[in-house]
């Protein structure tokens, strides 16, 4: 489980004439920021840290990640292929600035409640909250997910009293499947457990 901004790198490139998930999504918000995902690298080690160092993107995680666990996070992610995982890197594009890596997003292998599933994750930086990012980039993940067609159905588990995470989840036609507590980092989380089938009837 990870901060789902709540609660997640390929290496193959984009098909030739074919853009690199990097549409502008949620055009129905003013001046919406353009965001790309791409693959998770060995330079993303500073974000990981700033993110999951940060009190307020872990908030709902228990406090801040401890820096000496970190190395080890990273290298899984930066070799998610080995594990059938998916991490990508959230970057901002706007306007004449340099892009900027701003959060992280993902699917992985998990069983938090004893049964394996496939677990999205996603994390921003606070500095960027409220302004849609997020949410852009879940709605991202879930149409390449679905056109891939190899991880199905798709689950996430942010905290109860995540507001924002479990309204996202709701808002991108996740089904609440129910609540779990688990044990994390020397706590226990209260979540509600959300379930996304990518192919209905399928």
């Amino acid at each position: 489980m990870i901060p789902a901004s709540g609660t997640l790198s390929e290496k193959r490139p984009p098909a030739q004439g074919r853009p690199r998930v990097a549409l502008l999504l949620g055009h129905d918000e003013p001046m919406a920021d353009a965001i790309e995902l791409v693959p998770y690298e060995a330079r993303d080690l500073e974000l990981t840290v700033a993110l999951e160092t940060d009190p307020v993107v872990m908030r709902e995680l228990g406090g801040p990640t401890p820096r000496a666990e970190l190395d080890t996070v990273h290298d899984r992610r930066v070799r998610s292929d080995e594990f059938g995982d998916l991490w990508l890197t959230i970057v901002l594009r706007g306007g004449d600035d340099e892009p900027r890596r701003i959060g992280q997003i993902g699917v992985f292998n998990s069983a938090p409640a004893g049964e394996a599933v496939h677990e999205v994750g996603w994390s921003v930086l606070s500095a960027y909250h409220g302004r849609g990012i997020g949410s852009r980039a879940l709605a991202m993940l879930i149409a390449r997910l679905r056109a891939d067609g190899d991880r199905d159905p798709i689950h996430a588990y942010p905290s109860v009293g995540n507001a924002a995470s479990n309204a996202l989840c709701e808002k991108l036609g996740f089904e609440l499947a129910g609540q779990a507590s688990f044990p994390y980092r020397g706590t226990e989380l209260r979540c509600n457990h959300w379930r996304l089938r990518l192919r209905p009837g399928a």
